[in-house]
């Protein structure tokens, strides 16, 4: 191997894992809430050290560093005004774009995605984050604002992809902040909503200011979906971002349990950012396995082809799988309960 070869492969690996320091200046922006300090006009260190009480001379070099890292901008090294994505992106201002509350959740796992390898070695996780997000104060808020802020675009799209015309109930097993149930409501007012999620995380999503937008019926179900019996039965259930926290064994288990559920000549919907072939070949969705490995004891993610096959198993026909735009990491699975069944 000749130099030139040796340098590329040097920054090849380097361009990934450094990394972790463009993540360390950001979530130090965010926790000093310097985004909102700095606004949509500029500021000066001295301004925004008043602002934040922290030491001028420390400021400003974590400003000139997050300006390097094009995080801001600046004229003179003294000046700070937030560029372009950054105003998009992490001003509370543009709530269908705002992502701070997501990178909050990020900095979460960023602590507990550095001891990888304890997880990898032991048999236990290195934290249980559904236990953390019962049992915490204030977790279930935080996560719910997170998974709205990651959902509000992707909710958008589903609704641009699922054709729910046809529909007049749907229930949104897992639900969250309820994003995704919520656009496609919008979508379709004929829609009758049931929401279920744990009852601390269906107690914050019952708040959602969003929900006054609405004409659609909306019914709240507090439940765990591994514990307690299902109720009703639905033209749609979505079951969106949730089969990779409850792992294969329980997520066949769980599908076997919603086929009486779903009604004659219905589907189910699997939305989840899905492993590629073989579990290899798709960034996000393979991250969120390890997330899973260090965060949970049970949780795995998953891929098509395994989804697939658990869905026929049970019963489904018919099954769709329908990728969304280039930019969203999810895609989903429609699956139909034949009008000749026996269950």
């Amino acid at each position: 191997m000749d130099r030139s070869d040796a340098i590329r492969d040097q920054i090849a690996i380097l361009s990934k894992v450094e990394g972790f320091f463009e993540a360390s200046v950001m979530f130090a922006l965010l926790r000093l809430d310097l985004f909102e300090a700095i606004g949509q006009s500029t500021a000066s260190i001295s301004q925004l050290s008043r602002k934040t009480g922290a030491d001028a001379g420390r400021l400003g070099r974590l400003l000139r560093c997050a300006a390097t890292m094009e995080f801001l901008e600046s004229p003179d090294g003294e000046h700070f005004r937030l560029s372009k994505p950054t105003r998009t992106v992490l001003l509370k201002g543009s709530p269908d774009y705002y992502m701070g509350d997501w990178l909050h959740f990020l900095r979460t796992l960023y602590g507990v995605f550095g001891q990888l390898d304890e997880a990898v070695l032991g048999e236990n996780p290195v934290i249980d984050l559904a236990a953390e997000f019962e049992t915490k104060p204030g977790a279930a808020g935080s996560f719910n604002r997170a998974m709205d802020t990651y959902a509000r675009l992707r909710g958008r799209e589903l609704a641009d992809y699922l054709d729910l015309t046809a529909s007049s109930s749907l229930l949104d097993l897992g639900c969250g902040p309820g994003t995704y149930a919520y656009h496609l409501a919008l979508r379709n007012s004929q829609l009758e909503l049931f929401l279920a999620d744990l009852p601390s995380v269906i107690k914050e999503t019952s708040r959602q200011p969003q929900w006054r937008d609405l004409d659609n019926p909306i019914n709240y179900i507090p439940l765990d979906i591994l514990e307690d019996e299902l109720p009703g039965s639905y033209d749609v259930i979505l079951i969106s971002n949730t089969l990779h926290m409850l792992g294969h064994q329980e997520s066949q288990k769980l599908i076997g349990r919603l086929f009486p559920r779903v009604k004659t000549g219905g589907s189910l919907v699997v939305q989840a950012q899905f492993l590629g072939t073989g579990g290899v070949g798709h960034r996000w969705p393979a991250i969120l396995d390890l997330i899973m490995l260090c965060g949970s004891q049970r949780g795995e993610n998953h891929s098509v082809e395994a989804t697939t096959a658990w869905l026929r198993e049970t019963g489904f026909t018919d099954i769709e799988h329908c990728p969304l735009s280039l930019l969203n990491t999810n895609s989903y699975l429609r699956a139909h309960k034949p009008v000749l069944s026996h269950s």
